[in-house]
C-alpha cells in the first residue's frame, strides 16, 4: 500500500507561520471551522498575544491522523 505524504503538495515558499485566514483558505474551510478545530485540539497553533498563527507542516502532519484508508 502506498504511503501517503502530503509534504509532497506543499510548496516550500509557504512553509512560514500562516494567520488563521491564510490557513483556512488553504485547507478549503471556513474560519469558524479553524476555529472549532483548534478548540478541539485537532490541529497545532501557535498564540502570539491575540494572533494566532499556523506552521503549515505541523498542521499537515496533524491532519494525516484523519486519513482513512481504504479496504
Amino acid at each position: 500500500m502506498k504511503d501517503i505524504n502530503f509534504h509532497e503538495k506543499i510548496d516550500f515558499r509557504v512553509r512560514g507561520l500562516m494567520s488563521r485566514k491564510e490557513m483556512a483558505r488553504y485547507l478549503n474551510i471556513s474560519e469558524r471551522k479553524l476555529s472549532t478545530m483548534m478548540t478541539n485540539r485537532e490541529i497545532p497553533f501557535i498564540k502570539l498575544g491575540r494572533s494566532v498563527r499556523f506552521n503549515l507542516v505541523e498542521v499537515l502532519d496533524a491532519l494525516e491522523r484523519f486519513t482513512i484508508e481504504a479496504y
